[in-house]
């Protein structure tokens, strides 16, 4: 899906070369970090009692998260069009 829509944004871009096809990718990554960040919490929520294995996989999922989520606007705001 994200494929598709990726050659889809390529084809109806206004700027050529990289500069249009830049900001596209930093929002699907960003939200892909966001998604998996989410997907491996119940991971460590399982090992709970277990400090060795849940505090790196919590500290894993807040960077992603994290990360994605200023990812993500940065190239939500490369694609918004300029205040006049």
């Amino acid at each position: 899906m994200t494929l598709v829509s990726l050659a889809l944004s390529r084809r109806e871009d206004r700027r050529p070369g990289l500069l249009g096809l830049l900001p596209g990718v930093m929002v699907r990554f960003g939200m892909a970090l966001q998604l998996f960040g989410i997907l491996i919490t119940p991971l460590g929520l399982y090992y709970a009692s277990d400090p060795t294995r849940s505090v790196p996989v919590g500290f894993a999922s807040f960077t992603m998260v994290f990360l994605g989520l200023f990812v993500a606007g940065f190239g939500g705001n490369m694609i918004a069009p300029r205040r006049v």
